[in-house]
Order: C-alpha cells, then structure tokens, then sequence
C-alpha cells in the first residue's frame, strides 16, 4: 500500500490512500438449492406411491378376473297387467 504525504497549506495534514481491489474467495453456490432438492423428493415419493397403488390396483383387476362369473339376467317384471 503506498501512502503519499501532501503538504499541508493551511497548517492541515491528509493522507491520501490509493485504493486497491480486495479480491475474497470465490463462494461455491449449489448447483440445486434446497428447496428444488426437497420439491424433487416429495415427487419421486409421489411417483412410488402412485406405482405401488397401480401395481395392487393390477394384482386386484387380475384376481377379479379370475374369479368365477355368473351370467343371469335379471329382469323385474310387474305383477298387474296394463
């Protein structure tokens, strides 16, 4: 740091100073920030709840399937003619 003296002229002193650049260190930003990390959390909790609730929903649809079905028409019919 170089310090120039001036003389002063009305019996005042001053010291000028150059000012140099502080140079500090780089900061590291995250490349994802927390709340992006946790919004991709809850979304991939959500994906794995809607596949397991397809995945049983499959397993129910497949043992309805094959359960035995019975075909009968039923039809209400009056007792009183018209």
């Amino acid at each position: 740091m170089n310090l120039e003296t001036i003389l002063p002229r009305n019996g005042l002193l001053f010291d000028e100073i150059e000012l140099d650049p502080i140079f500090c260190k780089p900061k590291i930003m995250p490349l994802k920030s927390m709340t992006l990390v946790k919004l991709e959390k809850l979304q991939k909790q959500m994906e794995e709840k809607l596949k397991r609730v397809t995945d049983e929903g499959a397993e129910a649809a497949d043992l309805l399937d094959k359960a035995p079905k019975e075909k009968r028409i039923d039809v209400w019919k009056a007792d009183v003619d018209l």
